[in-house]
């Protein structure tokens, strides 16, 4: 796409292409998060033409190429869902990236698969297949690990919600790895561990005592019984 001075905004620092016109904030939002995901250098002003008003986005010239192929991808985003108050906003799990400032931690990984990483007070970024990832905020964790245990319920909510990384999945046949990369956040990793098997032992070993109680009990009514009849 050849640079139109004309359609620079910010004529001021020079070389700044209008990308989008949009006059829906949520759509802006998406924009936005897609483009700091991208580290794609961006600004946004206000506009007034044939008297409306609207939101332009712009990047650096030599950027606007990649911008505007993003920018296809979010709009695709958009055109699939309904017309969005600013609490879906607020609600919308599409491309929302996760902060580079804070702490963050990878708490389960799987070679050739990916990784999820918590970052910490905004959310659970989903590392796996294309770019840019999900995140998954704090405070809708619990929920989305209590459907990873309901394998139709949990690939309902990705197709719903997390359409891209549902896509996927499907297309590599990685489902069920994704599955369990989710499970092992909060189950531990497949592999047996010591306490694992202590505890496993201590169960059974509490199970047979109470069946050996019972019998004991049994024997003993049954003994009751017989000596009452005699």
């Amino acid at each position: 796409m050849i640079h139109d001075p004309n359609r620079d905004i910010f004529s001021g620092t020079g070389g700044w292409a209008i990308v989008h016109r949009v006059k829906d904030e949520w759509e802006v939002s998406l924009i936005q998060a897609a483009f700091t995901h991208a580290e794609l250098p961006f600004k946004i002003d206000e506009l007034v033409e044939d008297g409306q008003k609207r939101i332009a986005i712009a990047v650096p010239a030599e950027a606007e190429e990649e911008a505007t192929e993003l920018l296809l991808r979010v709009v695709q985003v958009v055109d699939r869902e309904p017309a969005a108050a600013p609490q879906a906003a607020e609600d919308a799990p599409f491309i929302r990236a996760a902060p580079t400032d804070i702490p963050r931690t990878i708490i389960a990984a799987k070679d050739g698969l990916g990784e999820i990483v918590h970052a910490e007070g905004y959310g659970f970024e989903l590392a796996v297949g294309p770019e840019p990832y999900h995140v998954v905020r704090e405070e809708d964790w619990e929920e989305f690990t209590d459907f990873s245990a309901q394998r139709q319920e949990f690939s309902i909510l990705l197709e719903k919600e997390y359409e891209t990384l549902h896509t996927w999945l499907k297309s590599e046949k990685r489902f069920g790895e994704f599955l369990r990369l989710v499970e092992t956040t909060y189950r531990g990793s497949d592999e047996d561990r010591p306490e694992d098997f202590l505890r496993a032992a201590g169960w059974m070993l509490a199970v047979l005592i109470a069946i050996a109680g019972v019998v004991a009990a049994f024997r003993w009514l049954e003994g009751l019984t017989t000596g009452a009849t005699g």
